[in-house]
């Protein structure tokens, strides 16, 4: 896994894996309540700083089909009725018997992946790769990572990546645009009830 995804605009489709996400990182606090995905907080009094971006969290969401699929059937029963985008799609192509092939889509190919480095869609990003190589030792025939206090060990670093200021516009972006999404559904709610109230008599 050393492709990452890095287009020139950022994916705002629901339904898309790929979309750019913000993770929370937040100082202690013996109230907060950590949201699924570690995208936001509940029950904190720190103000989050959507324009400090400090660390960057090389994630890997993705890894195999099979557990993409287990990962994403695992939050659709999580959320029942109220599953949505990526959870949702994933439960209705098991139910239908194409889970396997569904969850198969989000991989790319040796084909996809030569396309997306030709396109700039794709970019390669070993950073995560190189440094646990700095901390692989043998040890008794057996390969491993050193630990803290092991002579072999030295601190985890990896490089910030050349897109970094762009992907966290593009993280801010995307979260404002979810913001305005969850701003219609309740403004579309309030308008359904107030139409199964019928009309207000003065």
């Amino acid at each position: 896994m050393t492709v990452r995804y890095a287009p020139p605009a950022a994916v705002h489709s629901p339904i898309s894996p790929f979309r750019p996400y913000f993770k929370v990182a937040h100082r202690a606090d013996p109230t907060v309540i950590v949201q699924r995905g570690n995208h936001e907080l509940r029950h904190t009094r720190h103000r989050a700083l959507l324009d400090w971006c400090p660390l960057e969290v090389l994630h890997f969401p993705i890894r195999t089909a099979e557990q993409v699929k287990r990962k994403y059937l695992a939050w659709a029963d999580v959320f029942g009725s109220e599953a949505k985008g990526t959870h949702l799609t994933t439960a209705r192509a098991e139910r239908d018997g194409t889970g396997d092939e569904h969850a198969a889509a989000y991989l790319l190919s040796d084909e996809l992946v030569r396309r997306g480095l030709r396109d700039g869609v794709l970019e390669h990003d070993t950073r995560l790769r190189d440094a646990l190589g700095q901390l692989e030792c043998a040890t008794g025939g057996a390969r491993r990572f050193a630990l803290p206090g092991e002579s072999a060990w030295r601190p985890l670093v990896a490089a910030t990546s050349p897109s970094f200021v762009a992907d966290h516009l593009a993280a801010r972006d995307a979260h404002w645009i979810r913001l305005a999404r969850r701003l219609d559904q309740i403004a579309c709610r309030v308008a359904s009830m107030e139409l199964s109230a019928g009309p207000r008599r003065g």
